[in-house]
């Protein structure tokens, strides 16, 4: 029996991303040198932390700092940039801290720091969670994040290295998703994410459908095609087994006697193929909750309703990411 190739957890390589193109990015280093200080004078000076809080308030307070956690990061630069960039660097300088006042160039290298790295906390908490459908999300969202990184290139002031960076970490730590010929294989390795399972939640989770297949996501128009083939194949692969509600086998039980094998039974309609189930599928998804989805539609896509389930139960992330 073949052995089960175990997933990559989205996670911890959307975390490995950001985090080595942070440290890549020299030019960042400084800003988030001051604000690491910042952070760390707020949590171990109660009489700095008086001040501040007297002048911004105490639910403005920067969390501390974590240096294996890009998304702490930015969770600290979002609290930053909340205050008033005159005010906190009048502060500073009173309190004698006036190394650590930004200057303006970097307050807004840090603006645009948040606008690159929001999309990527976004998709961090969109894969987890023990309680909803995260797996049919991997797909759509590292697709999402090149676009975006695609659109800013142009846009940047100070951090076009950094796109760079995060875009090319993207495309290869992620390489079987830009592949999209999922479980294809280099010379003779498996590309990372290469598991047809990404496409086929991404597919049959109606909240993305094939929507995320678009021509600024994805160069080849062949894909959408390749994809709905997929998720027809792995349908076409499932036993067709009638679905029997409580009602139904009760009045069976009522029935049963001496003659019961000559009483006409109703026949439950199985018979539609995976291919009219998926364009019966494709033609009614639109944005609609995956578990409220199927459950409605289990009895009318049978067959699709199987694969659906079992993809669909994948985590994305094995473990959440503080």
């Amino acid at each position: 029996m073949a052995k089960k190739q175990r997933l990559q957890c989205f996670a911890h390589t959307l975390q490995l991303v950001v985090g080595d193109s942070l440290k890549e990015t020299k030019v960042v280093s400084p800003s988030l040198s001051k604000l690491s200080k910042l952070s760390s004078l707020l949590h171990t000076s109660t009489t700095f932390k008086d001040v501040f809080d007297a002048e911004f308030g105490e639910q403005k307070g920067i969390p501390a700092a974590v240096n294996t956690r890009w998304n702490l990061t930015l969770r600290q630069v979002k609290v930053l940039l909340q205050c008033n960039h005159l005010k906190l660097c009048a502060v500073l300088e009173k309190a004698g801290h006036r190394e650590l006042s930004f200057k303006a160039q970097e307050w807004n290298l840090l603006k645009e720091l948040v606008d690159i790295l929001k999309p990527f906390g976004e998709a961090t908490d969109l894969t987890q969670g023990e309680k909803v459908i995260t797996i049919s999300a991997v797909v759509p969202s590292v697709l999402s994040l090149n676009y975006h990184l695609e659109k800013l290139k142009p846009q940047v002031c100070f951090l076009s290295s950094l796109v760079r960076s995060l875009q090319a970490s993207l495309n290869r730590r992620f390489l079987g998703i830009f592949n999209v010929k999922m479980a294809r294989t280099q010379d003779g390795v498996t590309a990372p994410f290469s598991d047809p399972v990404y496409l086929k939640a991404a597919a049959l989770d109606p909240a993305f459908s094939l929507l995320w297949v678009e021509p600024h996501v994805l160069v080849s128009r062949d894909i959408k095609a390749e994809v709905a083939q997929q998720v027809k194949d792995a349908a076409e692969t499932e036993q067709p087994v009638p679905f029997v509600d409580e009602k139904e086998q009760e009045d069976l039980r009522e029935r049963e006697g001496l003659f019961a094998a000559y009483h006409k039974r109703q026949k439950k309609d199985v018979g539609t193929t995976p291919s009219l189930q998926l364009s019966h599928y494709l033609d009614i998804a639109e944005g609609q909750n995956a578990l409220l989805f199927w459950a409605l539609n289990m009895k009318t896509l049978p067959s699709l309703f199987r694969v659906a389930i079992r993809v669909l139960a994948v985590p994305a992330s094995s473990a959440p990411m503080e």
